[in-house]
């Protein structure tokens, strides 16, 4: 029983940093993205 809370606290820290990652990553795509359309417009 006392272990549960633990996995819990683990699954939730897992999504967490899966989430920034993919934000993080999402980010850094739009970026390049916006870059390499300023480069084609010039």
């Amino acid at each position: 029983m006392r272990s549960t809370p633990d996995l819990t606290k683990v699954s939730i820290s897992c999504s967490a940093i899966f989430f920034a990652i993919a934000v993080i990553g999402l980010g850094l795509i739009l970026s390049n993205n916006r870059c390499l359309q300023g480069k084609v417009l010039i």
